[in-house]
């Protein structure tokens, strides 16, 4: 994410004074074993206290292709607009 808003100021897509513009996270995934990964970077990262507060909390959505019910895809794909 820090990257992207880094790119986007040294081309000047936006400028220091302008606002970041938001960044949703997500993890497409449809490996065979169920995702075990904490969703959030944050409780990956071992620092002891009191060290630990500068952690960043940088949750992700998942989406875990291949436990997605039928109920589930046609749900979202219903409400979902590209």
């Amino acid at each position: 994410m820090a990257l992207l808003w880094q790119d986007l100021n040294r081309t000047r897509v936006i400028v220091p004074s302008d606002s970041l513009p938001g960044i949703i996270p997500i993890v497409l995934y449809n490996g065979e074993q169920p995702w075990s990964v904490p969703c959030d970077i944050k409780e990956t990262i071992l620092m002891p206290d009191p060290v630990s507060l500068f952690i960043p909390s940088v949750p992700y959505l998942l989406i875990d292709e291949l436990r997605l019910s039928v109920h589930h895809l046609k749900f979202h794909s219903s409400c979902m607009q590209i």
